[in-house]
């Protein structure tokens, strides 16, 4: 997708589906920033392709968010950010610990 008119794409934001919740809303957030969203199947592995963020939808499901998150060690490089419903702290902890900013 090109916003700026110079003739440089922004680049995509990686959305991972580990469950349907939040699909709606994160589309409907990427379109109105203007943001092109690019599902990567849970299964892939190897490198992440380049990309703005990673967007991991886990509503319901927020231990698997974390075995994948061990499981693809998507590292520093690529900014992650784990969606979910749980208030459980020790779930975002964990997150925060195998590399997710939020």
């Amino acid at each position: 997708m090109n916003r700026g008119g110079m003739g440089v794409p922004e680049p995509d934001v990686l959305v991972v589906k580990l469950s349907d919740s939040f699909t709606e809303s994160v589309q409907g957030l990427l379109r109105d920033a203007g943001l092109a969203g690019r599902e990567r199947p849970v299964s892939e592995s190897g490198p992440f392709p380049p990309a703005a963020a990673c967007l991991v939808l886990a509503g319901g499901c927020e231990p698997d968010a974390l075995d994948w998150l061990t499981q693809t060690r998507v590292g520093g490089h690529l900014p992650t950010f784990v969606i979910g419903a749980a208030a459980d702290h020790r779930l975002a902890v964990g997150a925060l610990s195998r590399g997710a900013r939020d």
